[in-house]
């Protein structure tokens, strides 16, 4: 079974949340995910991949994301990593909330333009963004 480590340095719960969720999708896909602190400087030697994730503030990621980066620089450098950063948009803070979109989809931003950060659409990609194979490893998945 595949195992991915879902790490996150959350202020006010938003980006754990988003890290929970991640979690929660891997597993319907089953892989054994593991959602931790990063001020808890888990290993992420025993996963197969691992995604990270920090609240922004005054445009820097929280402090534990960025720690728990330089600590683990070189065991993450062995492995795919995706990261994700929850903060504000530019704006978005005056514009009305869509009450009818799905929460997840809703926090991540928009799939396009400004503030995408070259996300894809979910109709785009499957849960796991990649593909392990025995004896080639991980190949990405996604819009070809």
């Amino acid at each position: 079974m595949k195992r991915a480590l879902i790490v996150h340095a959350s202020r006010h719960g938003g980006t754990a949340g988003i890290a929970e969720r991640i979690g929660d999708v891997l597993r319907t896909e089953n892989v054994d995910a593991v959602v931790a602190k990063a001020a808890d400087l888990p290993d992420p030697g025993a996963f197969d991949a691992c995604v990270i994730g920090a609240g922004v503030y005054m445009g820097s990621w929280v402090k534990e994301g960025t720690e728990y980066l330089a600590r683990y620089a070189l065991t993450l450098a062995g492995r795919p990593v995706w990261l994700f950063s929850s903060g504000p948009l530019p704006g978005s803070t005056r514009e009305p909330k869509d009450a009818t979109g799905e929460p997840v989809e809703t926090a991540l931003g928009p799939t396009e333009g400004p503030g995408s950060a070259g996300r894809r659409s979910p109709s785009c990609t499957s849960a796991w963004p990649a593909t392990y194979r025995p004896g080639t490893g991980w190949s990405p998945r996604g819009c070809g």
